[in-house]
């Protein structure tokens, strides 16, 4: 935990002195990422994070704090509304990640991309 608050902190600082934000979020590791969407001081820092998980295919069940990155390029199968697929979940309630093997991620449970 300290380390990753660490870590953003120092891209905090870099990115008050630039305006090309993408060239340091893209920079972080994931775990960094996710301390900046859930420890973030300002709604700004807060959108920029969320958008920079969004590019990096992550998905957001803001009811229950996870996220989720399909492990592979498609899923094993689409319905309406809904796929299932392997995962990759972050867990913001125990700050973990794990496999979810043919999970059911139902869209209308997901945040709307910024």
């Amino acid at each position: 935990y300290q380390r990753v608050a660490q870590l953003y902190e120092d891209a905090r600082h870099k990115l008050s002195m630039t305006n090309n934000f993408d060239a340091v979020l893209s920079g972080l590791d994931i775990l960094t990422l996710f301390f900046g969407f859930y420890y973030s001081t300002t709604p700004i820092e807060h959108y920029i994070t969320e958008r920079e998980l969004q590019k990096r295919n992550w998905r957001c069940d803001l009811s229950k704090k996870l996220w989720f990155q399909r492990k592979t390029s498609m899923p094993i199968q689409e319905g309406d509304g809904f796929e299932i697929s392997n995962f990759l979940k972050f867990d913001a309630q125990f700050w973990s990640m794990g496999d979810l093997i043919n999970f059911k991620l139902n869209y209308r449970d997901l945040s709307p991309p910024v």
